[in-house]
């Protein structure tokens, strides 16, 4: 169905608008034809996948997972980060992006797309390249509480031992973020934080 997808239609978006927990898709010239006109009391995002069928969700754009129709993650040639002057497909390109635990890297996403970590926390629900998904990430320490959406290996799991001591630091399902906390009990002034952590799991996100 043309009508409901990008596909042979260089430059055109798949745009999701979300108004009363209603979301509704359509195909956009421009990137810019979506998110400068979202509905009153309502959102406008658009899309990472190329069909209508994939692109929204209840809550407004849906997260890539590992079957995608992005291009390459690598731009083609041009300079490395912050510049990231390289080339991608037609309808695509190419930015900036803060991997998790990784170095910043150049890569080729949908013109005008919401990337992962520019998306709404605890949703987190933006471009990521393929085979990865956006997740939420809270990290406690004695600072506060750091909230953060990362691009995550799907495959790699927030979790914790027997103790909740943390054995890795990764993606966890839609309703529940990767909570890292630095202690167990507020620490001591001049004093380090009290061993067995860090401790981490997937927990519903801290007011």
């Amino acid at each position: 169905m043309r009508g409901k997808s990008v596909c042979g239609r260089p430059g055109f978006v798949t745009c999701c608008r979300t108004r009363h927990g209603a979301t509704r898709c359509s195909i956009k010239r421009h990137a810019s034809d979506c998110t400068s006109r979202p509905p009153a009391s309502g959102t406008a995002c658009v899309g990472t996948y190329a069909s209508c069928c994939d692109a929204c969700t209840t809550g407004g754009c849906a997260t890539t997972t590992t079957t995608t129709s992005l291009p390459p993650w690598a731009c083609s040639g041009g300079s490395a980060p912050s510049t990231c002057g390289g080339t991608c497909d037609p309808g695509f390109e190419c930015r900036i992006f803060p991997e998790f635990a990784e170095a910043v890297s150049c890569g080729c996403f949908p013109t005008g797309a919401t990337l992962c970590d520019d998306s709404q926390f605890p949703q987190c629900g933006g471009a990521c390249p393929d085979g990865q998904a956006c997740g939420a990430l809270e990290v406690v320490d004695a600072g506060g509480v750091t909230k953060n959406c990362f691009c995550f290996d799907p495959g790699r799991r927030c979790e914790g031992d027997a103790n909740n001591q943390c054995v890795s630091v990764g993606y966890c399902p839609p309703g529940s973020v990767c909570t890292v906390a630095m202690f167990r009990v507020p620490p001591q002034p001049g004093l380090p934080p009290p061993p067995g952590c860090p401790c981490c799991g997937c927990e519903r996100p801290l007011d």
